[in-house]
């Protein structure tokens, strides 16, 4: 099964490069609502996290259709990453709006590291590339995948984009060592998957959230930048850059930076709530 996962993973990357991309789309929207229909525990999962971010006043039938425009475009998220090799600094340029990624130039010229904020959020992975490919060292946290044939074909996509990869069991010292060499790392505050985590306030319930972002820069000095690259339609995509998050000092500087990464997460989250990809609940209350 481990060797059939990766085959299907390897052909799949060669047929994404071969066929058009509007018909890659097309094709992948067909699976994603396979997928939506059979795979139950997937689809509860993101309609019980939507019902957070929507609220009550949601009626379930607008719930469940933004659901399934969530399996849409992560299908279409799955296909971007699977045309990677393909990815060009100018096919990027006639693609992506950069405008807001000046912010980005300016903080990471100041010679502190950045630290970007992002969440599973439109398009992170090609985020990454982005930034990489137009000179931001780069690299990120990312969580192994139990098949190990995966694994390394998800790693070797990002690090022929330049992107390093940092694995949990050395990850603060050598993402501390990023910054003090004024480069950048990349993290994902939406979803506790690699660490204890902490419990914060996110939406209207508590959730177990990561914090390692707020504890670098809070050690460093560096800045966290939010940033999300967000598809706008077919294959373009925008960057939304926000203004830095810069750390305090004193009693209070973990929660007050802590809960200003929350708030800039819930507002994308709540802009673009069809591009948050959370196929498990956030919120302990679907456990009981």
């Amino acid at each position: 099964m481990n060797l059939l996962g990766y085959v299907l993973y390897e052909a799949g990357g060669i047929l994404a490069r071969i066929v058009p991309v509007s018909v890659s789309y097309v094709i992948a929207a067909v699976l994603a609502e396979l997928n939506f229909l059979l795979n139950g525990r997937s689809r509860r999962a993101v309609i019980f996290n939507l019902r957070h971010v929507l609220g009550d006043s949601v009626s379930e039938k607008e719930l469940t259709s933004t659901a399934k425009r969530t399996f849409r475009n992560f299908a279409r998220f799955i296909v971007d990453f699977l045309r990677f090799p393909d990815i060009s600094t100018k096919s990027i340029i006639s693609k992506v709006d950069m405008d807001m990624v000046r912010i980005v130039r300016e903080e990471f010229c100041k010679g502190k590291g950045v630290i970007f904020l992002g969440a599973h959020v439109g398009n992170w992975e090609l985020g990454g590339a982005i930034l990489s490919m137009n000179g931001f060292p780069l690299s990120v946290v990312a969580m192994p995948h139990t098949n190990a044939l995966i694994d390394r074909f998800f790693v070797r996509r990002r690090t022929k984009k330049g992107i390093g990869v940092v694995r949990r069991s050395n990850a603060t010292n050598e993402l501390l060592g990023s910054l003090r060499r004024g480069e950048c790392i990349a993290i994902l505050g939406d979803r506790n998957v690699l660490g204890p985590g902490v419990e914060a306030g996110f939406f209207d319930s508590l959730a177990l959230v990561p914090y390692g972002h707020v504890v670098l820069s809070l050690r460093t000095g560096a800045p966290i930048v939010p940033g999300f690259l967000v598809r706008e339609r077919g294959s373009r995509f925008k960057f939304y850059v926000e203004e830095p998050i810069r750390p305090g000092s004193g009693e209070g500087a973990f929660e007050d930076v802590m809960r200003r990464c929350l708030a800039v997460m819930e507002k994308y989250v709540r802009l673009f709530p069809d591009q948050w990809f959370t196929f498990e609940p956030i919120w302990r209350e679907a456990e009981q």
